[in-house]
């Protein structure tokens, strides 16, 4: 990698969570939907964590960044009720089918 992903590495986490953030306003149309980043990798919508981040640097022998792995898991299909069952006293789950009013359904 080059010093600029170097140096930018530890920022990928808030990236996918913006990229996540851009994708779920999109999708949501015209729904009343406040999504934004909860420090430091988790996603929001209208106070409810609708989404994480997970990443991994992947060091060589000599300590040089490799590469970077992500994980991410967005809450897109299942009802308010089954949210309700994901005990979350903070920030309770939603996903964007609840968030939206449990109308639709979406092809993802």
């Amino acid at each position: 990698p080059t010093p600029f992903v170097n140096k930018n590495a530890p920022n990928v986490t808030k990236l996918v969570s913006l990229a996540i953030v851009d994708v779920l306003n999109w999708a949501s149309g015209d729904a009343d939907l406040r999504v934004g980043m909860k420090w430091p990798n988790d996603v929001v919508a209208n106070g409810h964590k609708i989404a994480g981040v997970l990443a991994r640097a992947v060091l060589s022998p000599g300590g040089r960044l490799d590469g970077v792995i992500v994980g991410l898991g967005v809450n897109i299909n299942q009802t308010q009720a089954h949210m309700d069952m994901i005990r979350r006293p903070v920030w309770p789950a939603t996903s964007l089918r609840a968030a939206t009013g449990d109308t639709q359904t979406f092809d993802v």
